[in-house]
């Protein structure tokens, strides 16, 4: 199924990977992580969990917006944005490597710009 045609989950995307360059700029214990991660993303295993995930997403919404007291009203609140967490983990984890390497890469230019 495809996150198109469900309410309230964006478009099927996979989380765009940092460039090569950039990632360069990363250790080398980072940069095995970031390979490691990034094996594990583009799983077939990795992609139904997200699937399953952003069905569980529409599902809370919905019982949610269905539920006959507060109590369970604010139960599918938390389920569904726990969910949401999920089905976002590999842009959370490409983007702090990605944010890792770029201070890395100014830490470097500042570095080389101040004159000792």
């Amino acid at each position: 199924m495809s996150n198109d045609a469900l309410v309230g989950v964006g478009p099927d995307t996979q989380a765009e990977m940092p460039t090569h360059e950039l990632m360069s700029w990363l250790t080398d214990q980072e940069r095995d992580r970031f390979v490691l991660l990034q094996e594990t993303f583009e799983t077939g295993g990795w992609k139904l969990l997200v699937d399953y995930a952003s069905a569980k997403v529409v599902q809370h919404g919905v019982d949610g917006s269905n539920a006959s007291t507060w109590e369970k009203v604010l139960e599918n609140r938390g389920a569904r944005m726990a969910w949401e967490q999920v089905s976002k983990l590999a842009d959370e984890f490409m983007n702090a490597f990605e944010h890792a390497a770029q201070a890395a890469q100014a830490e470097a230019a500042a570095g080389s710009d101040d004159p000792e």
